[in-house]
């Protein structure tokens, strides 16, 4: 589905077609998508973190991208495992679709200057970021049962 919605988007701006040598790595099997995509749809939806934070390494490591290009990269798949997750969850009625309105409402809000400023900061502060990121949030996913009310 990358890639394929990657090769569409290339041709509506006119772009080369994309291939995994694009930033100068080693050529890449498609395949290995594929299990990148069942470890963040299946881990990522058990316990409950987003699948970008696990794409976004992975696919800096298995394709040799940008921080740049693996941060985009990661958020198609991640509409993809989001909707199928949630509808799941919705079925067995446990969506607070309060929360999720209004959480998704103001994330649209600052999602496209997220973008923006990532254009502009250089990798090397772009990568130090996201380490810090990870760093912050390792704790906090850890300590996860604990901080939750019982119900």
């Amino acid at each position: 589905m990358l890639v394929v919605a990657r090769r569409s988007c290339a041709a509506v701006r006119g772009q080369r077609r994309w291939s995994s040598t694009h930033t100068g790595g080693a050529e890449r099997s498609p395949l290995l998508a594929l299990p990148l995509g069942v470890l963040a749809g299946g881990v990522g939806s058990f316990v409950g973190i987003g699948g970008a934070l696990l794409l976004v390494p992975l696919t800096l490591r298995v394709y040799g991208l940008k921080q740049l290009q693996a941060n985009a990269t990661a958020l198609l798949p991640n509409v993809a495992t989001c909707v199928s997750g949630a509808a799941v969850f919705h079925a067995a009625g446990d969506v607070d679709w309060t929360a999720a309105a209004l959480v998704a409402s103001s994330a649209a809000l600052t999602t496209r200057m997220g973008a923006r400023a990532a254009h502009r900061l250089a990798e090397r502060t772009q990568k130090l970021l996201f380490g810090a990121a990870m760093c912050a949030l390792g704790p906090a996913i850890a300590a996860k049962p604990y901080l939750q009310r019982s119900g």
